[in-house]
């Protein structure tokens, strides 16, 4: 789940939260490590990390330009599953 916009100015869309839990009810659960998540540029760029129980991470990076917003999801499978 991305950074809050209380943290960074990015509000995340509107279906982050049903994206996250689909995520999760597909792959296990929760994994044992909170979710990470960062930023640069002075906040105009940033991820998100969510680890599922059986390894797999849902990213999202987004960046702001401008009024311009860019939001990307990828699953990916972790190096090192629980």
């Amino acid at each position: 789940m991305p950074e809050d916009s209380s943290t960074t100015g990015f509000k995340p869309p509107p279906d982050d939260a049903d994206r996250t839990r689909d995520f999760l009810s597909r792959h296990g659960g929760p994994g044992s490590s909170p979710p990470r998540s960062g930023q640069s540029n002075g906040g105009l760029q940033g991820w998100s990390e969510t680890e599922a129980a059986d390894g797999w991470i849902l990213r999202c990076d987004w960046s702001r330009f401008a009024t311009v917003e860019e939001v990307k999801y990828s699953e990916i499978r972790s190096s090192n599953p629980s």
